[in-house]
C-alpha cells in the first residue's frame, strides 16, 4: 500500500525555479519523510542537484545521520555529487570566505525557523543572502512558521501545506508560576517508566544547577563559553544520536541544544518541562522531541513584570539590530503583547487562554489555581455550617470581617480594579471560580431577625 506523503511528485515537478515555497506541518507530520520519498526521487529522475539544509546540532542531527553525503549513493541510489547535506553554518562560513558554492536545482531548508530563531548569530544574514540569490526551487520546512513571518512576507512564500495544530502528542499542559512547585512536581514524578525531558535555556550554569537539583543528566553544546561540555554524559549523547529506544537517563536537563533536529525514541519519555520559554514556538519544538508517547507538558510561566521589561528592552535593541534580530524582536514583542491583551483575571490565565490556539485539543491546567483550590477547601473546612454574623453573636470567634480578611490576605481575592474591599458576592464568586466544593450563602435567623453568612458543602 502506497504511503501518503505531505506533497506529491506532481507538485514537486510543478514548482518554479527561483521561487520560495513553504511546507509548514506540525512536528512529526512527515516533512523529512516527504523529502526522502518524494523530493529525492523526483530530483533523481530529472538528474537535478539537491541541497538539504539543517541547523547545526552538537548531538548530530539524526537526519544527517540517515542521509549523510557518504551514504547518499548507497541509501538513495543517488549520485553523491547531486545530493548535498549541509548545515546553515557551513553555507554561512563559505559565503563569509567568499568561496563559490555549487548551483542547485532544489534547496530544502529544514527547520527554516532557524533563520530567525538563531537571531544573535551575526552570520545568519549570509544564509539568507545565499537563499535570496539562488535560482533554485526553495522549499522552507518548519513546524513553527509564525516566527518566519517577516521572511514569508518578504519572499512571497507560497504555502503548499498549512499546519494542523490539532495533531499533537501533547494531551495535557500544566502551568506554574511557582518554580519550586514545578520542581517538586518533577522530582515526585520522574522514574524509569515516566521520564522527563527538561529545558532550561539561558545561562548554562543555571541549567547545570537545575540538573543537579533534579538528579538529571545535563546536556549542553560543546561550543559554550563556560567549557561545561566535560560534564555531559557522552554515552547519553551517542544514544540520542543513534535514536536508541532506551536511554540511560530518567531526566535529561538541557539547554536549547536539543530543541530541534533530535527525536527522543525512548517510549518512557512522557513528560516535557519547560522553564521560562521566551516564545510559544520554543514550547512547541520542545514538546515535539518526544516521538513515541503522548506528552504531558509542564511550563513555568514568566511573570507579567518580566514580560513588560522584556518588551521595553526589545524596543531599545531594535534601534541597532540587523534583519534577523529585528524579525525576532518584533515577533516576540507582538506575541508578548498578544498574551498580555488576552482576556483573563491574571497573567497565568491569560497565558493559558492564549496557548489554546496552539494546543486546541490539550487539557490546560493552571496548577496554581489547583493548589489554591485545595488550600481554600482545607482552610475553610472548620468553618462549614457556622452562622457568621457581623458581630460575634454566637461567641464562636468568627465574624464576617474575619472571613473577608481570610479571602483577601490568604487567598488573594480582590474586588473591582484589584481592590481589597470585597463583599459576600465576590467571595461566593471566588469559590465558584476556583471550582471548590464550598459555597457561601445568605441565611436568615428568624428568631433573632438577623441575616448571616453560611459556608456550605456543595
Amino acid at each position: 500500500m502506497k504511503k501518503d506523503y505531505l506533497l506529491t511528485e506532481q507538485q514537486i515537478i510543478e514548482l518554479q525555479s527561483g521561487k520560495f515555497y513553504g511546507l509548514f506541518a506540525e512536528p512529526g507530520a512527515g516533512k523529512t519523510k516527504t523529502f526522502e520519498n518524494v523530493i529525492i526521487p523526483v530530483a533523481k529522475e530529472e538528474g537535478k542537484n539537491v541541497l538539504y539544509l539543517s541547523p547545526r546540532s552538537s548531538l548530530k542531527v539524526q537526519t544527517l545521520t540517515n542521509t549523510s553525503e557518504a551514504r547518499t549513493e548507497k541509501f538513495y541510489g543517488f549520485d553523491r555529487e547531486k545530493l548535498h547535506i549541509k548545515t546553515y553554518q557551513h553555507i554561512q562560513n563559505e559565503m563569509e570566505k567568499g568561496n563559490s558554492l555549487p548551483k542547485y536545482d532544489y534547496i530544502v531548508a529544514d527547520e527554516a525557523h532557524y533563520l530567525v530563531a538563531d537571531h544573535w548569530n551575526e552570520k545568519t544574514h549570509l544564509a539568507v543572502q545565499f537563499l535570496e540569490e539562488s535560482q533554485a526551487v526553495k522549499l522552507l520546512m518548519t513546524g513553527t512558521p509564525d516566527i518566519l513571518t517577516h521572511y514569508i512576507n518578504k519572499w512571497h512564500v507560497q504555502t503548499l501545506r498549512e499546519l494542523n495544530r490539532s495533531k499533537t502528542r501533547v494531551k495535557r499542559i500544566e502551568l506554574y508560576s511557582d518554580e519550586k512547585q514545578m520542581i517538586e512536581r518533577i522530582k515526585n514524578s520522574q522514574h524509569e517508566k515516566c521520564k522527563f525531558l527538561t529545558f532550561k535555556p539561558g545561562k548554562i550554569k543555571d541549567t547545570k544547577k537545575l540538573a543537579n537539583k533534579l538528579g538529571g543528566s545535563f546536556l549542553c553544546s560543546p561550543n559554550n563559553k563556560d567549557n561545561m561540555y566535560d560534564d555531559v554524559d557522552k554515552n547519553l549523547v551517542q544514544a540520542i544520536s543513534d535514536a536508541k529506544e532506551s536511554l540511560p537517563a530518567e531526566n535529561i536537563v538541557s539547554t536549547s541544544v536539543i530543541e530541534e533536529g533530535i527525536n527522543i525514541e525512548d517510549p518512557n519519555f512522557q513528560m516535557v518541562a519547560s522553564f521560562e520559554p521566551k516564545l510559544i514556538e520554543n514550547v512547541i519544538q520542545q514538546a515535539a522531541r518526544i516521538r513515541k508517547s503522548n506528552v504531558t507538558l509542564l511550563i513555568f510561566v514568566d511573570n507579567v513584570n518580566s514580560y513588560t521589561g522584556l518588551i521595553k528592552k526589545n524596543k531599545e535593541r531594535l534601534e541597532n539590530s540587523f534583519e534577523a534580530q529585528r524579525a525576532y524582536l518584533t515577533f516576540q514583542n507582538e506575541q508578548l503583547n498578544s498574551i498580555n491583551q488576552t482576556p483573563g483575571d491574571n497573567h497565568v490565565e491569560r497565558y493559558r487562554n492564549y496557548l489554546k490556539q496552539y494546543f486546541p485539543t490539550a487539557e490546560i491546567v493552571d496548577m496554581n489555581k489547583k493548589v489554591l483550590k485545595e488550600q481554600i477547601e482545607n482552610r475553610l473546612s472548620n468553618l462549614i455550617d457556622l452562622e457568621i454574623y457581623k458581630e460575634d453573636i454566637n461567641n464562636d470567634g468568627i465574624v464576617q470581617s474575619d472571613l473577608i480578611k481570610i479571602f483577601v490576605e490568604e487567598f488573594g481575592a480582590r474586588g473591582n480594579q484589584r481592590q481589597k474591599n470585597i463583599g459576600k458576592k465576590k467571595m461566593a464568586d471566588f469559590l465558584n471560580e476556583y471550582n471548590t466544593n464550598i459555597a457561601l450563602i445568605n441565611k436568615q435567623n428568624q428568631k433573632m431577625q438577623k441575616t448571616y453568612w453560611k459556608l456550605i458543602k456543595n
